[in-house]
């Protein structure tokens, strides 16, 4: 005869007083649990009955014993810490070469509701170009667009009139809203060296912040004998 027990309860108010097990249960328990387990606090309870979040989260304990799970970024806020979200750390070198059209040296990519209000964007790349002096200006425009295209108005730029030349390009975006509507607010177009401006003032972008926008890089040289290139390209976005 098998050394086993069976416990059934029926009825409108089928239970039982108390279970005492001395060896491993085996199998499942299904349903839910609707009351609270002897001797557990309100925090264990909430933590039982807590959904499954299917994404990599962090707990946080409300002051009311709920339990609410917490993306990275959301954590950041709830500290207090100012965090980096990094959207392109490129080091490779990127050419153009022998063309006097306005040409794409690389582009970036900003994933669609990254983009929080109070955001500061940081946008840096060493510059490096092979024109010299006497054969004209160089442009070095960035666009911020929905597609990797060189389309509209560049946000920002540096003219290089003063010969072969290599050093950092420097912006500095600030997200005031978000939306369908968004805005960065940045410095305008105008005549950059390292950290001076000359004659560029505050701007602002209207951009959908819920769509992919694209960093875009580009060239216009004034002679089809030349190269300009980025040594490398850092964007991060500080919250």
């Amino acid at each position: 005869m098998p050394n086993w027990k069976k416990i059934i309860t029926s009825g409108s108010a089928a239970a039982f007083s108390s279970l005492v097990v001395n060896s491993t249960i085996t199998g499942s328990i299904s349903g839910s649990l609707t009351g609270s387990l002897s001797g557990s606090t309100t925090v264990g309870n909430n933590l039982i009955t807590l959904p499954n979040p299917n994404a990599i989260t962090y707990l946080r304990v409300n002051a009311d014993n709920t339990i609410t799970p917490r993306t990275p970024s959301e954590v950041l806020t709830d500290l207090g810490v100012m965090g980096t979200i990094k959207i392109a750390k490129d080091a490779t070198v990127r050419s153009v070469s022998n063309t006097t059209a306005n040409t794409i040296i690389a582009s970036y990519a900003i994933p669609a509701n990254t983009l929080q209000v109070d955001d500061f964007i940081r946008f840096e790349t060493f510059l490096n170009t092979t024109v010299v002096n006497g054969q004209g200006n160089l442009f070095f425009q960035v666009y911020l667009n929905s597609s990797a295209t060189i389309t509209g108005t560049s946000i920002f730029s540096w003219v290089n009139g003063t010969g072969q030349w290599q050093g950092l390009f420097q912006r500095l975006l600030m997200v005031t809203a978000t939306g369908s509507s968004g805005n960065l607010r940045y410095q305008q177009s105008g005549v950059i060296t390292n950290y001076v401006s000359n004659n560029a003032s505050v701007a602002n972008l209207t951009i959908n912040t819920t769509v992919t926008q694209y960093f875009v890089l580009a060239t216009t040289m004034p002679v089809n004998t030349a190269t300009t290139t980025t040594q490398g390209t850092l964007i991060t976005i500080t919250r």
